[in-house]
């Protein structure tokens, strides 16, 4: 089973969940047309438990020490030119906790995105385009996200015994830049005591430091983040935008 995501240009996120392959296929025609209308198609596995870990933002180098290391990609997504996601699937089910470990050690090792790596996190669909302004060519054609490979292989993905982001000043830097620790990280983060209005700032504001736009900071809000608890679409996006508008502040002092 699977969730879709939809993103919209104005930012609002829309989650279709617990999908069967059956129910995705008869989505295609409206999924279509939502991209044709430059929102963003997403999709990841559904419920708590299962064997797929994400990595993004892979470019050849990193593709290519991860094969070398013996971990085959499972399914393997161009996004944009030179740019991967891959979903590793490990040979048995792991808790949101053991994904995240796995993700950022990776995403650590092969130089994928710390921001991408909580456990809850959405790949793009291939055979839809990535509307993001910065990959369309000169006629403001989007490019297609592509199908690479789809082995399905297992593996048995490393599982580090305590979470990377407890490492003092982990992901803050990066020699591709604008990198930073997962929102979900924070979340988890015991000083917060379990306040996510608190940990949102605080990733905000980490993310404003290392050079994230404040529409960035936005659309890992509305993705990343359930945000159902604040009400209408419209609600969520005032909440994301009066953080990032906190966290750009303090940056910019």
């Amino acid at each position: 089973m699977f969730d879709i995501g939809l993103r919209a240009v104005a930012g609002q996120f829309m989650r279709r969940e617990n999908l069967s392959p059956v129910e995705i296929v008869a989505m295609l025609p409206w999924l279509r047309k939502k991209n044709s209308q430059r929102e963003h198609i997403y999709i990841r596995p559904a419920g708590e438990r299962h064997p797929l870990v994400l990595l993004d933002d892979l470019e050849v180098e990193g593709l290519e020490k991860l094969r070398a290391d013996g971990l085959e990609p499972a399914v393997l997504v161009e996004t944009s030119r030179g740019n991967h996601q891959v979903w590793l699937r490990h040979i048995e089910d792991l808790g949101p906790e053991e994904r995240r470990r796995v993700a950022v050690y990776l995403a650590e090792r092969y130089d994928g995105d710390r921001s991408s790596t909580d456990s809850s996190h959405f790949g793009r669909l291939a055979g839809f385009t990535n509307p993001k302004p910065e990959y369309q060519d000169e006629g403001g054609a989007a490019p297609f996200v592509l199908l690479r490979s789809s082995s399905g292989k297992t593996t048995t993905v490393p599982i580090p015994e305590h979470p990377p982001a407890e490492r003092s000043g982990a992901g803050l830097s990066s020699p591709r830049g604008g990198r930073a620790d997962s929102l979900a990280s924070y979340h988890e983060d015991p000083r917060f005591k379990g306040d996510l209005h608190r940990a949102d700032l605080a990733w905000a504001c980490q993310v404003a430091r290392v050079g994230w736009s404040r529409e960035k900071i936005v659309e890992e809000l509305l993705e990343s983040r359930d945000l159902s608890k604040k009400g209408t679409e419209k609600r969520q996006r005032e909440y994301a935008e009066r953080t990032a508008a906190k966290a750009m502040a303090v940056a910019n002092r």
